[in-house]
C-alpha cells in the first residue's frame, strides 16, 4: 500500500510527503511488516524507516 501528497501555504510554504508498506504472514502466528515514508518541507526533512516482526501465542 502507499500514498502521497503535497501542501501549499502563505509565505511561500510548501511540503510534500510519500510513503509505502507491505506485509508478510509466514504463518498463522507469525507476520512481519516493513514500511517507509519520506517527507519534506521548508522547515526539513523527516524520513523514517521501520520493520516489526509479531508472534501471537
Amino acid at each position: 500500500m502507499g500514498f502521497a501528497g503535497g501542501a501549499v501555504g502563505s509565505n511561500s510554504y510548501s511540503s510534500y510527503w510519500a510513503g509505502a508498506g507491505l506485509s508478510y504472514k509466514f504463518t498463522e502466528q507469525l507476520s512481519s511488516r516493513l514500511h517507509a515514508t519520506l517527507s519534506e518541507d521548508d522547515f526539513g526533512k523527516n524520513n523514517q524507516f521501520g520493520f516489526s516482526v509479531t508472534y501471537q501465542l
